[in-house]
């Protein structure tokens, strides 16, 4: 089951590249990303696991799992959001960039992979269980899955849908195609219930304690 180890706080960032880069996984992006305190990654650091775990949670053999392909691309922008009404006014989102469709996978949840022991003594608000004994914590690194609010409180016309709030993206594990004949396990955010049309803020639920301080 997938579940935060704490409770996300709402925190945002400026609108960002699209295009995941292929060399080194972590990339500054002066005067894009929310401060030198938080590097933006590309994939995950998995530089405190060692090796023979690594191949043990990290891969597996192509046929012996459902996989599919790798994502290239992220498919939310981010805006500061001029809403009274939002719990997050004055703070970013994460915004659609093309319009969304159920099951479509909209940006991986990327973070530094870590023991969870590790996480819970730095009492993480950010860290996600991964694997058996893992989290993937994106408290000081991360990519533009790390700003994505919760749906609670949010009203229809800034993105809740219907008569009240209404996640549209869900976290999910899976498996994806890195060649090689290997598959790599990863988890993201996947558009739930309904379509998401361009620029219309991307939701989740942090479960039923989330609240905006």
């Amino acid at each position: 089951k997938l579940q935060f180890l704490y409770l996300i706080a709402p925190e945002a960032a400026h609108d960002t590249s699209l295009s995941y880069p292929t060399h080194h996984p972590t990339e500054r992006m002066a005067g894009r990303w929310p401060g030198e305190s938080v590097r933006r990654l590309t994939d995950y650091d998995w530089s405190l696991i060692p090796a023979e775990v690594q191949e043990k949670e990290r891969f597996r053999k192509v046929g012996s799992v459902a996989c599919q392909p790798r994502p290239t691309k992220c498919k939310v922008r981010f805006a500061r959001i001029d809403d009274k009404r939002h719990p997050a006014n004055g703070q970013f989102g994460a915004f659609a960039a093309t319009t969304l469709h159920p099951g479509d996978l909209i940006v991986d949840y990327i973070g530094v992979i870590k023991p969870q022991e590790n996480a819970e003594a730095d009492s993480s608000c950010y860290a996600l269980s991964f694997a058996p004994g893992l989290v993937c914590d994106a408290a000081d690194a991360g990519n533009e899955a790390r700003f994505v609010n919760d749906a609670h409180g949010v009203p229809p016309a800034a993105g809740g849908g219907g008569d009240g709030p209404s996640p549209n993206a869900v976290f999910k594990r899976y498996w994806a195609d890195v060649g090689g004949g290997r598959c790599e396990r990863r988890v993201g955010y996947f558009c739930c219930r309904r379509k998401v049309r361009k620029g219309e803020e991307v939701l989740t639920s942090y479960g039923k304690g989330f609240g905006f301080g």
